[in-house]
């Protein structure tokens, strides 16, 4: 295992900080048998080899011994190393992901030309390098542990170039899988490689309208909405509503062990309602109001972000004026001022704020719908 480890020379590569001599190590230990050395080494590289969606130089270098412990049954956690091959394989350059290159005349700069340049090309390696494992992704979907099947199609729904390849595997899979969180994780691959094909909206609509576990009629929900946007049935709508405001504890923690999941349930099954668009989006807003009293501060600011959406009508740009404001569109700001939890992270929350061309702190928020004397929080 790991033989041809040592045959890169790791010193001449680079990562997020700086020499990549101590990825050997980090590699290795992935496969210890013990969990925090794994658990560290794993950390660790996500750090290293993406960080915050950014690829680099090593990146691509690792990819295959990744692959390689993903399919050894002997390592522990292997839905983890697939998570990170799916992050690597949609990973960008740095200076788009930090929004660097504003305009064409910023690559009138040679150094910046180069630069990007260079990035790109340890991108596009990184996820030629990835794609070039396909074949053993797919392998992976029969894997004995269920969430290791889960997380391989998490990762293949990364390959949309292969959607017309990937997509009936996913299908013949979605069949013989009876596991609930492997089986939703099959549906949402669908769901991203379906491409609006009739026949697997049928099949999205069958499973939402069947009695299979919940988690997997909510990724058939959700599916059906990534893919019919505003033509989607108003059945689907009303799903994803009892989801975001149920008190059920068992939904939202067998969601959260998704590779999918991007924070609570109602968080992300909030941000599935915007497929819909602002004005059928708005009829979820007196829920949305009470689901955002019991997330935390991430998914918090999803359901934020979907209020504005639905009060705001999408308008993102727009500097909105007092004088505008509609009743509803008041009751949201206010709603969003007296929640303590999206300003846990008021910077980002600021930027939600701005995106939608409204006043981005709680005093000139609450200046601007009449509730002067607020302070920052």
């Amino acid at each position: 295992m790991l033989e041809k480890l040592d045959t890169v020379n790791w010193s001449e590569l680079t990562h997020a900080f700086g020499e990549a001599s101590d990825l050997p190590i980090l590699i290795r230990a992935l496969a210890s048998e013990k969990a925090h050395m794994r658990e560290e080494a794993l950390s660790v590289l996500f750090t290293n080899i993406w960080h915050h969606g950014v690829v680099f130089e090593a990146s691509a270098y690792v990819v295959p011994f990744l692959a390689e412990l993903a399919q050894n049954p002997d390592v522990a956690d292997r839905n983890e190393l697939l998570v990170l091959l799916a992050h690597l394989a949609t990973g960008n350059s740095l200076l788009e992901v930090h929004e660097q290159i504003d305009g064409p005349e910023a690559l009138e700069n040679p150094e910046l030309k180069a630069q990007l340049a260079r990035e790109r090309q340890w991108v596009l390696r990184t996820r030629q390098t990835a794609h070039k494992f396909v074949p053993a992704y797919v392998r992976l979907l029969e894997d004995p542990d269920p969430d290791v099947r889960a997380a391989s199609a998490y990762l293949l729904a990364c390959f949309r170039g292969e959607a017309r390849k990937i997509a009936p595997v996913i299908l013949r899979r979605l069949g013989k899988d009876s596991h609930p969180r492997a089986r939703a994780s099959l549906v949402l691959c669908l769901g991203a490689l379906a491409n609006g094909n009739p026949s697997y909206l049928q099949t999205f609509a069958s499973i939402r309208k069947s009695k299979l576990p919940e988690l997997v009629r909510l990724a058939a929900a959700m599916a059906e909405a990534r893919n019919l946007r505003e033509n989607t049935p108003i059945e689907t709508l009303e799903f994803l509503v009892d989801v975001i405001t149920t008190l059920d504890p068992l939904l939202p923690a067998e969601y959260k062990r998704l590779p999918w999941a991007d924070g609570h349930i109602a968080g992300d099954a909030s941000l599935v309602l915007c497929y819909f668009g602002p004005t059928r989006a708005a009829q979820a807003i007196p829920d949305l109001f009470q689901a955002i009293n019991y997330v935390d501060a991430h998914s918090a600011l999803h359901i934020a972000y979907t209020l504005l959406f639905a009060a705001f009508g999408g308008r993102k740009g727009h500097l909105w004026q007092v004088k505008e404001l509609t009743d509803m569109q008041r009751l949201v700001l206010t709603a969003l001022l007296d929640n303590d939890t999206v300003w846990e992270q008021n910077l980002d929350m600021s930027e939600l704020l701005r995106m939608f061309g409204l006043p981005d702190w709680p005093d000139t928020l609450a200046e601007f719908v009449g509730q002067g004397g607020r302070e920052g929080k």
